[in-house]
């Protein structure tokens, strides 16, 4: 043969022959012998010592017995290749079904268990191996009672006067006390965290949402509980626009005010059992799968809700004034409706047979006004970028970015801004 690689199919062929010529009743040569026991992985060197001859001597004998050195070294390079690829191939199978079947344990469980080496695990999990930690001890966050929570609340509206959830997550963690997420999830909501404080000013929500706050965290727990060939903020949106009755990425954004690097990081560590930290009841909550398709229900269209106002306030109307009458009203708000719709306030205003009114000098405009496109842009696009907005603000004769720049200071502080401002109009919307 010559020194070109040999195919895995005729090196288990050669090592058939040789094997069998070596295996005979009578015994075999032994340059056969040796033959066989070299293509069956031993060395020259091992071989000479059990003859009491050089290496050199082997390959002469070895090259007597009908086969050369050279094509039998090939052959079992060709064998331990195929032999590395169906262990590593079982290893990942194994690996990946303790994978799936252990969401909640760390990786050295699997090492322990599986009895392979740490960096072939983490190899072998690939994307999944976020899901598992690395056994790391972890540093504890404070649990806070019920009772500690509602003298946090009271002490804030005290020391505020508001009832805001943004506004206490920074008064509450320049004091080291809890996020606002905390009373919300352990009393269900803000408004009845709130309400648990008996804060003067307490709200409630008559009007059902479609997603609670737990079925949106669900939604980003099951997002990171299985494979996906990328776990950007783009393809978390185009996950969950795949799948109908599902929430949006910009409304699980703007309604639970993280921002994706926080979202991340918290569906890991549920998705993978890492929850010592959080209410044990929410867990159980945001751990349960949904059945999606059981959010699809039948809702009035936007411009039912618009024409009503139309009707009521007059032929000119914002999101602002809008947002005012639907919170009277118990009516959808306004980033409700853009959502729903995908259309423009102002196309969807005409479309109900009113108009959106003009602006004054961008420069006389208050802060709220100028973001209020901003927000809305937000809300029905998963990615806000400087030149895509501004392309989007011409068409619909809103602020252009450099408008909102000038005033904010940069684009990043433009979007945080119109972030806070879409959780203050959501605020407001539900009292």
């Amino acid at each position: 043969m010559s020194g070109a690689e040999i195919s895995l199919e005729e090196s288990l062929r050669l090592l058939k022959r040789v094997v069998a010529k070596a295996d005979v009743a009578h015994g075999a040569e032994r340059e056969v012998e040796m033959a066989k026991r070299y293509i069956l992985g031993e060395t020259l060197d091992a071989i000479g010592k059990d003859y009491d001859l050089t290496r050199e001597r082997v390959r002469q004998l070895i090259n007597l017995s009908g086969w050369k050195t050279g094509e039998l070294r090939r052959a079992r390079k060709t064998i331990d290749a195929e032999e590395r690829r169906r262990k590593a191939e079982f290893d990942r199978e194994r690996v990946l079904k303790w994978s799936y079947a252990n969401p909640a344990s760390s990786r050295q469980e699997a090492v322990e268990e599986l009895q392979l080496p740490d960096e072939v695990v983490s190899k072998l999990l690939g994307k999944r191996r976020n899901l598992h930690a690395g056994g790391r001890p972890r540093e504890r966050k404070p649990v806070w009672s019920n009772s500690e929570l509602i003298e946090t609340l009271r002490e804030f509206h005290e020391s505020t006067g508001s009832t805001v959830s943004m506004e206490f997550e920074k008064w509450s963690m320049a004091k080291g006390g809890p996020s606002r997420q905390t009373p919300t999830i352990r009393f269900g909501s803000w408004s009845a965290a709130l309400k648990a404080a008996n804060i003067e000013g307490s709200y409630s929500v008559d009007r059902d949402r479609r997603h609670s706050d737990e079925d949106l965290w669900a939604a980003v727990v099951e997002f990171f509980s299985f494979d996906r060939q990328n776990y950007s903020y783009d393809a978390f949106g185009g996950w969950l626009s795949g799948q109908d009755g599902m929430p949006s990425a910009a409304l699980i954004r703007v309604r639970l005010g993280r921002s994706w690097s926080e979202l991340s990081t918290i569906g890991q560590k549920v998705a993978s059992g890492r929850v010592s930290s959080f209410d044990s009841t929410w867990v159980q909550q945001v751990r349960e799968q949904r059945n999606w398709s059981l959010f699809n229900v039948s809702e009035p269209e936007p411009d039912t809700f618009l024409a009503e106002a139309l009707s009521q306030i007059g032929p000119v109307v914002t999101i602002a004034t809008y947002n005012a009458w639907a919170q009277k009203c118990n009516a959808p708000s306004a980033e409700t409706l853009l959502k729903r719709s995908g259309d423009s306030w102002v196309s969807l205003v005409e479309k109900a047979g009113g108009r959106t009114g003009t602006r004054g000098a961008r420069g006389n405009a208050s802060d709220q006004a100028l973001l209020a496109p901003l927000v809305e842009y937000m809300l029905a696009h998963p990615v806000v970028r400087y030149e895509a907005y501004s392309q989007w603000a011409r068409e619909n004769s809103s602020p252009v970015a450099s408008t909102l720049v000038r005033r904010f200071g940069s684009w990043d502080n433009s979007v945080a801004a119109a972030a806070k401002e879409s959780e203050r109009m959501q605020t407001e919307s539900d009292v």
